[in-house]
């Protein structure tokens, strides 16, 4: 226990009265240079904390707790209220570590033990204040945390919570363990506990740090960690801590909208904590390498080293003491310049996670070393010693180069810093949200988007103008054939618009309704919307809205417009709108696109000689990449190429040409601009398109692997190769307008193109557009010498001229392609196949026979062609006839369903009970929930005069079959026949 005759007066003011001096300062620093608004990281905050987000809140309950008061504010306030709590949280964090650099031992090696004589082994030097102020000065100014200190902002893998606040718990505890080791009161064991578990329910990273608080306290307590009265108060506070897991299942159970009940609440947020610490713990060989500069110098100051490595000799005893400085000021220069993040840093190697308890480590460690170097070079006699002038010399020398990074360090870190604050925190993002809402009607709209921070951003700007009741906002999540589903499909989503919008959403989703909305009634949604207000998106997109919307930008942002009747393409922009978005453009240059391309452009090599440059260069140090510059570059990046592209339509190549550099240069990954710009000077040259797609298109793409990724974050394609494959993307998916204009663009580009032309027919065919389909094959007939048709087009072009012709009601003329094509190629299988399905989707049945019977001869044992020979048969009533080919097709594959579903058909319809009942015993096996299963086993114990199993399968096929049909009809009359009146 530290006597008061120990804490001398000159140690006292490192201790205590520094801590919240710098803490002072440093609060002024922070708020001088506050984000006056929202960042990007914050979005999500704000929107808890101003009603906008419609999930439960299930993470982070101590921050939820403290930060409940910022919800009463003024909707316009609470993003500078979220700032100027985070700044305070930094401020108290520096206190803490001021604090804690105060209370560390300096007792660790043998030459601090003869210089520092307290009990407690603090610094109490007259320079002990220089290492709590360096270690400030180096936590306090590193980019990453004057970020987070000057904006509210939080990160998917923090679960929700702030940053700072997470620090500040972690923070205490650490103080708690050195307070404990000055004053061994337990009292401080049992708040880290406390804390400790409090901030476990609140931040993944806290749990990861457990084993190392249980080392530290076997560490400090020794043998007695092991007592029981001990154990049992520390394991009492922890559960204590961890008892606020319970808090945000419990208020959000009790809400007036409950979304989940209390232990599915629960269930959910330490799932969440388990994923991410497994996931990590797959590249925990990353977190080691981040552990060097971290973790490892503070293992280093935990040791209580020996005089010697065991060598009693002076020369030995020389060497080690020689090693112990050499190491000591290594680590105090790594961790000083790990500060100044370099690529090695947690901020480059981090997994996107900020590492803000890593970089809080590292500065403590830096204020222990500097402490180290000022007691162990300190020019003061010792006891029986003189120190020789060379030894006077050299601890100058020493003590000097402390005091020099003293003002160094902070020097290089506001150098290479405050410029990416001022960027971050200033204008870029509020410049971005006014120039998507100038183009936004002032009366109001429908604002949808399926980037979540484009759709917060927009809403913090309307709630800051006073325009929060005049839009509508709604974030449609990016809903793709394939993709995750977004919250439109959630009936709870469309709860909370209702209560967000009272009156003006067009959905009522009954209580207890939990199954997804179709996608079908979203677009039936989408157009009655569209009835009665403006539709807009806040960026290019693509998507099945798209099928009944096309866009029509308006700079950054696009109003959804039906498409005209009887087209699947896009009318070109008007000359008014050619005007309003160039001129909107023009604008965008000079008041936000230049500034950022400035910003972000890499440093151009100075011609006159620059130190500071020089430096950090031999530092290993380059230009910081300001990440929310980026992504809003990326943002604009996008819209440019759009309108480029846009531009390059209506023949205006040197304009679209400028936009496109542009792009690039706002965002050099944006490979799509890339490859238009290539395009473009190949347009403005006359020649054709020089690009070649070498491999797999997907390939091609670098970072995004997909069709999806590419162009959701980069825009259009308009190259004739490109455009292809991503009409052929969007064709798959059944997005057949927005096919279409791809299609109808590579036709343009590249006339000889018969693939584009064949796909683009087949496009017109089947949304019954005949006439446009005709046009396209009666050019391609028209220029054999220009589309030789062979190979694989043969059966496209089958299909497209027959599909025409019957689409036109002209059967002639379609039997005439058929039996000109067949009579051409004979025994193509392919050709017949596809004249088959023709005739099948027009019901042409007796036309199909003809053609499937020539299949089955030329292939015997084609299984395909089998079964559409039964099938044929059975449209046209010839139910024996089907029989033979169903069984063959069954010998090929035994479990073939549609094979056993036609032939108990054809069966049941010959009256073969028997025979029909053994293929639907099969099929019931395999389709249990089947209607057509149902239906024909209910037929059969109908006719049969079960009425037990008639009955239950007149229920199952009305349990699964579409209501309201004829069929269902007769089902329910029948099964109120069978079943036995009330008495």
């Amino acid at each position: 226990m530290t006597s008061q005759s120990d804490v001398r007066p000159e140690n006292r003011f490192p201790a205590v009265g520094l801590p919240w001096l710098v803490a002072g300062a440093a609060l002024a620093v922070y708020l001088a240079t506050l984000n006056r608004w929202v960042s990007l990281d914050s979005l999500g905050q704000v929107a808890k904390l101003s009603g906008w987000a419609w999930q439960p809140e299930l993470h982070g309950p101590a921050y939820w707790l403290v930060t409940y008061p910022l919800r009463w504010l003024p909707l316009k306030l609470i993003p500078v209220g979220l700032n100027v709590f985070s700044a305070v949280c930094a401020a108290l964090c520096l206190v803490l570590l001021a604090r804690s650099v105060a209370l560390l031992p300096h007792d660790r090696t043998h030459e601090e033990r003869e210089r520092e004589t307290s009990h407690s082994g603090c610094l109490s030097i007259p320079a002990a204040w220089l290492p709590p102020l360096l270690a400030v000065a180096v936590c306090g100014l590193q980019l990453t945390f004057w970020e987070h200190a000057t904006a509210g902002s939080s990160q998917f893998l923090t679960n929700g919570s702030n940053e700072m606040f997470d620090l500040l718990l972690f923070a205490y505890v650490v103080r708690c363990l050195l307070e404990f080791r000055v004053e061994e009161d337990e009292a401080w064991l049992i708040r880290a506990a406390l804390v400790g578990g409090i901030g476990m329910t609140n931040n993944w990273a806290m749990i990861g740090f457990l084993p190392l608080f249980v080392v530290a306290l076997v560490w400090l307590k020794g043998l007695s960690f092991f007592d029981q009265r001990f154990l049992v108060s520390m394991g009492l506070s922890l559960l204590l801590g961890l008892s606020f897991y319970f808090l945000l299942p419990v208020v959000q159970s009790l809400s007036a909208h409950p979304l989940m009940p209390f232990w599915s609440a629960l269930k959910t947020n330490v799932n969440t904590q388990k994923t991410i610490l497994s996931m990590l713990w797959h590249m925990r060989g990353q977190f080691w390498v981040l552990g060097l500069f971290s973790l490892v110098p503070l293992f280093l100051i935990s040791i209580r080293w020996a005089q010697s490595f065991g060598d009693s000799s002076h020369l030995g005893i020389g060497l080690a003491r020689l090693m112990y400085c050499l190491v000591h000021g290594l680590f105090l220069l790594v961790c000083v310049w790990v500060a100044l993040d370099p690529r090695v840093s947690p901020r480059h190697k981090g997994f996107g996670i900020p590492f803000l308890t890593g970089y809080y480590l590292g500065a403590l460690c830096v204020g222990y070393f500097a402490g180290y170097f000022l007691l162990v070079f300190r020019n003061a006699a010792q006891a029986g010693k003189r120190l020789s002038g060379w030894t006077r010399f050299i601890n100058r020398l020493v003590t000097a180069g402390v005091w020099g990074l003293l003002l160094l360090a902070p020097a290089a870190l506001i150098y290479r810093n405050l410029p990416q604050i001022r960027l971050t925190n200033g204008p870029m993002l509020r410049q971005f949200a006014d120039l998507m809402a100038a183009e936004l009607p002032a009366k109001g709209a429908v604002v949808l988007s399926d980037d979540s921070r484009r759709t917060l951003l927009m809403e913090a700007w309307a709630a800051q103008h006073g325009k929060a009741k005049d839009y509508l906002f709604v974030d449609t999540a990016a809903k793709l054939p394939g993709g995750a589903p977004g919250p439109l499909t959630y009936p709870d989503y469309h709860r909370f618009l209702n209560r967000t919008y009272p009156g003006r959403w067009p959905v009522n989703v009954p209580k207890g309704y939990t199954t997804p909305v179709e996608g079908s009634f979203l677009v039936q949604m989408m157009l009655r919307l569209a009835a009665t207000s403006s539709l807009y998106y806040l960026h290019p997109s693509f998507g099945y809205y798209f099928e009944w919307f096309y866009q029509e930008p308006h700079g950054l942002v696009y109003r959804l417009r039906p498409y005209p009747a009887g087209s699947l393409v896009v009318p070109p922009p008007s000359k008014e709108l050619v005007q309003e978005n160039n001129r909107f453009w023009d604008t965008a240059e000079q008041g936000a696109l230049k500034p950022l391309a400035t910003a972000l452009a890499p440093a151009p090599p100075s011609k006159e000689f620059d130190l500071l440059q020089f430096l950090m260069a031999k530092a290993r140090l380059s230009k910081e990449q300001n990440h929310d510059a980026a992504v809003v570059a990326g943002f604009y990046s996008r819209g440019l190429d759009y309108w480029a592209v846009e531009l390059q339509k209506l023949g205006r190549l040197t304009n679209a040409a400028a936009l496109f550099a542009r792009a690039l240069e706002l965002n050099p990954d944006n490979i799509v601009a890339q490859i238009n710009l290539q395009y473009n000077k190949d347009l403005q040259a006359g020649r054709e398109s020089t690009v070649r797609i070498t491999a797999a298109p997907e390939d091609e793409f670098g970072k995004a692997r997909d069709w999806d990724a590419v162009i959701g974050e980069n825009g259009p394609f308009d190259e004739p190769n490109f455009s292809f494959q991503q009409g052929m993307t969007l064709a798959r998916n059944n997005l057949q307008h927005q096919a279409a204009q791809e299609f109808e663009r590579v036709k343009t580009l590249m006339p000889t193109n018969l693939q584009a032309r064949i796909w683009l027919a087949q496009l017109y065919v089947v949304n019954e557009l005949p006439s446009k389909a005709l046009e396209i094959v009666k050019d391609v007939r028209a220029h054999p010498d220009v589309f030789p048709v062979a190979g694989t087009n043969r059966t496209e072009m089958l299909y497209v001229e027959a599909s025409t012709h019957l689409a036109n009601g002209d059967l002639q003329s379609a039997e005439n392609v058929v039996r000109r094509a067949l009579k051409q190629y004979p025994d193509d299988e392919a050709l017949l196949d596809t004249a088959t399905q023709v005739y099948l989707h027009f019901k042409c049945y007796s036309n199909a026979l003809v053609t499937v019977q020539q299949q089955v001869k030329l292939s015997p044992t084609n299984m395909n062609a089998l079964v559409s020979l039964g099938n044929v048969c059975i449209w046209l009533g010839k139910y024996e006839q089907a029989i033979p080919p169903l069984l063959e097709a069954l010998k090929v594959d035994p479990n073939n369903p549609y094979a056993l579903l036609d032939l108990g058909i054809s069966y049941l319809r010959c009256d073969k009970l028997e025979e029909a009942r053994k293929q639907y015993d099969k099929l019931e096996k395999v389709l249990p929930t089947n209607p057509r299963v149902n239906y024909g086993l209910q037929e059969i114990a109908y006719r049969r005069g079960d009425t037990n199993a008639a009955i239950r399968y007149c229920q199952l096929y009305l349990a699964g079959a579409p209501a309201n049909t004829a069929e269902a009809k007769m089902i329910a009359d029948r099964l109120k026949h069978l079943r036995p009146s009330p008495r």
